[in-house]
Parts: structure tokens; C-alpha cells; sequence
């Protein structure tokens, strides 16, 4: 019952590690949120160059695993919630009985799964820009658009 969605976009994310252009990439170096420029002027040299690009590609990896933790905590949410049901019913109390399920899949998937993501992309991003600010020697608010 849980949706690929999340293990596809997880596995995109993955494979675009060992690419030109890391997912983390494309989403960290949007020119309407984050100095590019200056960024850019910042890393100078090929050592800066080679270690920004190992950190896009490392940050990348560690959210595509974020994906994959997010989608096995849904199918293993949806085992524990979703029960058969039996065939006695008649189709209205299948019905109840189903959005009763899906309810509880709602509402548990706030504290077992959008919590534990948030604060894993969290660290995710505090890492990226911690050490995007020592590659470049700036503060952390001098990598924003101000």
C-alpha cells in the first residue's frame, strides 16, 4: 500500500550522485535563494572546487538514503495499520472499516515519519551549509540572498 513515489524520487536522487549534476546540487545552488556568485567566487582554487563538488555529491547521497528511510517507515506503518479485512462485512462496514485504517495511517505518519524527516533533511542541510561556509570562509547567513 505505501507509495513508490518516494523510494523512486530516493533512487533518482541516488544515481544523480555519480553524475555532473548531484540532485542536492540543482536544489542548494538556486540563484533566487543562495548567493551563487559569491559562492562561487568563493571557491577559487581546484582543491575547493573538488571538495564542494564531493560535499554536493555526499549531501546527495545522504538524501536519497532520507528517502529510502522515509518510504521503509511507510511500508512498514502501513503492515502495522492496514489489517484484512473480513469478508463478512457488508461493503458500507468495509468502507468504515477502511477509512478508519487510512485515518490512522494519517495520523500516525506525522510522529513516525514527517518528524524523524524533517530532522534527519534538517542535519542534512545544517551539514551542507556548515561545510559550505568553511569551504568558502563565509558566515552562514553570507551564503543567502539577502
Amino acid at each position: 500500500f505505501p507509495s513508490h513515489d518516494t523510494l523512486l524520487i530516493g533512487l533518482f536522487a541516488w544515481f544523480s550522485s555519480f553524475s555532473d549534476s548531484p540532485f542536492f546540487k540543482s536544489l542548494f545552488l538556486n540563484p533566487n535563494t543562495f548567493n551563487v556568485q559569491l559562492i562561487n567566487e568563493k571557491i577559487d582554487s581546484e582543491q575547493k572546487k573538488q571538495a564542494f563538488e564531493k560535499l554536493m555529491k555526499l549531501s546527495t547521497r545522504w538524501l536519497s538514503l532520507s528517502f529510502l528511510l522515509s518510504a521503509t517507515l511507510n511500508f512498514f506503518l502501513a503492515l502495522y495499520i492496514f489489517k484484512p479485512l473480513e469478508a463478512t462485512l457488508s461493503d458500507s462496514e468495509k468502507q468504515t472499516a477502511l477509512n478508519e485504517q487510512l485515518s490512522h495511517m494519517t495520523m500516525y505518519s506525522m510522529a513516525v515519519i514527517l518528524v524523524p524527516m524533517m530532522i534527519v533533511v534538517g542535519l542534512i542541510l545544517y551539514f551542507a551549509f556548515k561545510k559550505t561556509a568553511q569551504l568558502t570562509e563565509l558566515k552562514l547567513d553570507d551564503l543567502f540572498i539577502k
